[in-house]
């Protein structure tokens, strides 16, 4: 499997899976929720992670928004992950600005 983004550092490895969909949630019965296939495939990431990987990683998956953020965090199989959005009706600075604060 080809992740989108795969970032390491000497503390931190972070992979970060971008999704361009007109909405990051889905309408199931009366409640707004995580779209399930976009949690299956972050969860054949962490199924599928080899070596240094295995340990320590984290999930991010992104989404475009321009009204609503989102912002979810949950543990599965000892791993952290994200769910969030970035506004890309922004200048490109502003952009650059928010990527460095959700990887930080």
């Amino acid at each position: 499997m080809q992740t989108d983004i795969s970032l390491t550092s000497d503390t931190r490895k972070l992979i970060i899976d971008c999704k361009f969909t007109p909405e990051a949630t889905q309408q199931h019965y009366e409640a707004q929720t995580l779209r399930s296939s976009h949690l299956f495939q972050i969860n054949a990431y962490m199924d599928n992670l080899q070596g240094e990987w295995a340990d320590d990683c984290e999930m991010m998956l992104l989404y475009p928004t321009v009204n609503i953020p989102l912002s979810a965090d949950y543990t599965h199989k000892g791993h952290k992950i994200r769910i969030r959005t970035i506004n890309l009706n922004q200048d490109w600075q502003d952009i650059h600005k928010d990527l460095l604060v959700l990887i930080s």
